[in-house]
């Protein structure tokens, strides 16, 4: 239920995972290109990547799976009865209208 939240919020945001974003380097905004390749490239690579563990960075606490586990316990009652939060315009022109 997770993953379908943040695909909700990324397509009410209207921006691919794969396109141009911006991003703070040591304080400046900076735009990054987005990935040019064919979609179906792209889907083929994340349908063919492995899991592996992330030891982080040693500066965060760290976040095993039984973290995830004890979550999903505690809301597993109420998951879909959660309030979801809603983005009411996809962009700056509230409509497809223009006249």
């Amino acid at each position: 239920m997770a993953a379908a939240d943040a695909v909700g919020f990324l397509r009410q945001a209207v921006r691919e995972p794969w396109g141009a974003a911006f991003r703070m380097v040591d304080g400046e905004v900076v735009e990054t290109e987005p990935d040019g390749r064919p979609v179906e490239e792209i889907a083929a690579e994340l349908a063919a990547a492995e899991p592996y563990a992330d030891e982080g960075d040693g500066e965060t606490p760290p976040d095993p799976d039984s973290v995830l586990e004890a979550f999903v316990s505690g809301v597993e009652g109420t998951w879909l009865t959660a309030r979801r939060e809603y983005i009411g315009s996809p962009g700056p022109v509230p409509s497809s209208r223009f006249l």
